[in-house]
């Protein structure tokens, strides 16, 4: 709620200080004393493009300075944009050089003009012949038909946020593990591979060590045959042999002992010797025996030391570490595995959010459709009432694409006249139509959801008699739930404010001064009885009493 505005060296007005509190508040004074400055203050202190012009001639600056009591969504985004309230009130202040440039501030501090803006679309709305109206935003229809849908919209709206952020979350899971999958899928068919050539190795510990022996017997297996024999020729099979020589040794060492018992020691060994020499002949008949030359096992040993050798340059150095590499890169591949089957399991997340969020937006788009065929007859009534017999009113629900405020383009099409096709708000309705318009389903909304502060600029253009006691009646109504500030020239409109400001303006020196001042009881009567009949005249300070009289 607006709580005061104060503005410096705009236009004709030196200085001006306005209070308000609740109800409706009316602005009035003659045409070009500057009420229209009155509403332009307040649009720069929401956020609106400065204009150097407007600064008062000789004065290096203009400044508004507006105090709110905020709602507590206009005290999340001043939190999200690093500012706090004071008690619940906060103070905007704008400077607008002459020379062009201009800063905001709140509560004092630096404030980028976003940051306004975006502030004041949830502090204040204006309805006129300006660029501050949320009818023209088409992005802001869903939310007034969400609030005139009432608890229906809105437990569907919720279910279709919870759903949205389900989705959010489940569409995040399965994009972070899509991203790398081209990756993971190209270490896998490594990984794979690596597993494969290893297994079908068959590798076994030591066994490059006993290949390695088998291949050097069968490389030189006919010379090393060739020296067995010579050597088993020398102990067994020679002319003469070492086992018949020892033979001949031992028995005649055994006479010789027979003959004298002190050789019998030699004549062991030589016995001894000679069974040596026998289990020596026959180890290398066996050894001979065992020796082959065949070129097909030559072949196979070669080429399986080769492919030993060209898996140690890619796997390491021994088998054993070869088939250490074997199990980190089974166990590698598992967990990657297991990240795939989560990918299959994100897929199936994903699928079923998608279809919880469809469901609760079909809800939602049911409670909207519904909620708009009412808005629409609600509104059509109280256009009737302001001078707009012919005027139609449609509320359209679009399908389009899922979001977090559901799958529904909703948007208000208007024809004031007879004949005319409805079409979009911002391409057909006039000012002072959009004004009543605004009037109209703001009345329908009955106090509903929207912004605290309703500011309506040309509502009563082309209005008179009747119809301007109605729209003033409609106006006093919805100050009960809203705080009001109509700029008006009717005094059926002006009569049953809740407070009245007057703007005029005098020479003073050699300038022409605007004033704005809060009217007594008095000085009301006297300015009713201006916009009456031009004149304060006795006539016409009777009709402003009654009128008032009755008003109260």
């Amino acid at each position: 709620m607006l709580l005061e505005l104060q503005v410096e060296n705009l236009g004709i007005i030196e200085q001006a200080s306005l209070q308000f509190a609740g109800g409706m508040t009316v602005i009035t004074g003659e045409t070009g004393a500057g009420k229209s400055l009155v509403v332009g203050s307040l649009l720069l202190a929401l956020g609106s493009r400065a204009d150097s012009s407007a600064v008062r001639a000789g004065s290096d600056f203009g400044r508004v300075r507006a105090a709110f009591r905020v709602s507590e969504a206009a005290e999340g985004t001043l939190r999200e944009a690093g500012f706090d309230s004071e008690d619940g009130v906060v103070h905007v202040q704008r400077d607008v050089g002459a020379e062009g440039r201009s800063a905001c501030r709140i509560n004092g501090k630096p404030a980028p003009v976003a940051v306004v803006r975006q502030l004041g679309n949830l502090l204040a709305d204006l309805h006129g012949q300006h660029d501050h109206q949320s009818l023209r935003d088409s992005s802001r229809h869903v939310e007034v038909l969400d609030a005139f849908g009432g608890e229906v919209c809105g437990r569907a709206a919720d279910a279709v946020r919870e759903a949205w952020e389900t989705f959010l979350r489940a569409r995040d899971e399965l994009e972070s593990l899509v991203a790398d999958d081209r990756q993971r899928a190209q270490t896998m068919d490594l990984l794979r591979f690596q597993i494969g050539e290893l297994e079908a190795a068959g590798i076994t510990p030591g066994e490059s060590e006993a290949l390695k022996g088998e291949l050097a017997r069968l490389t030189h297996a006919h010379e090393i045959s060739e020296r067995l024999q010579q050597a088993l020729d020398c102990v067994a099979t020679g002319e003469p042999d070492a086992l018949a020589l020892l033979r001949e040794a031992a028995k005649a060492v055994g006479e010789a002992a027979s003959l004298d018992p002190s050789l019998r020691e030699v004549a062991k060994g030589v016995e001894d010797a000679f069974y040596v020499a026998e289990g020596a002949a026959e180890e290398l008949r066996r050894a001979t025996a065992l020796i082959e030359q065949n070129p097909t096992r030559l072949e196979q040993v070669a080429e399986r030391l080769d492919t030993l050798s060209r898996l140690r340059r890619k796997y390491g150095e021994t088998e054993e570490e070869m088939l250490e590499f074997l199990d980190r890169s089974r166990e590698r591949l598992g967990n990657l595995e297991q990240v795939e089957a989560a990918l299959g399991r994100a897929e199936a997340a994903l699928e079923e959010a998608k279809g919880s969020l469809d469901a609760a937006c079909g809800k939602l788009t049911a409670a909207r459709k519904s909620a708009a065929k009412t808005l629409e007859a609600a509104v059509l009534k109280q256009i009737r009432e302001l001078a707009m017999p012919h005027a139609t009113f449609e509320v359209r629900v679009e399908p389009t694409e899922p979001s977090a405020t559901g799958a529904d383009l909703v948007e208000f099409h208007f024809s004031a006249n007879k004949g005319e096709p409805v079409k979009p708000l911002t391409k057909v309705a006039s000012g002072g139509e959009l004004s009543r318009l605004m009037l109209a389903i703001e009345t329908s909304l009955a106090g509903l959801g929207g912004v605290p502060t309703l500011v309506f600029d040309e509502v009563d253009a082309g209005l008179g008699g009747e119809t301007a006691a109605v729209v003033g009646r409609k106006l006093a109504d919805l100050g009960r739930r809203h705080q009001v500030i109509v700029i008006t020239h009717l005094p059926q409109i002006a009569c049953l404010a809740d407070a009245h400001y007057l703007v005029e303006k005098a020479p003073e020196g050699k300038r022409t001064v605007g004033r704005v001042r809060l009217l007594g009881p008095e000085d009301r009567v006297k300015e009713i009885a201006r916009m009456l009949s031009g004149e304060v005249g006795e006539t016409s300070l009777a009709h402003a009493r009654e009128m008032l009289t009755v008003s109260a």
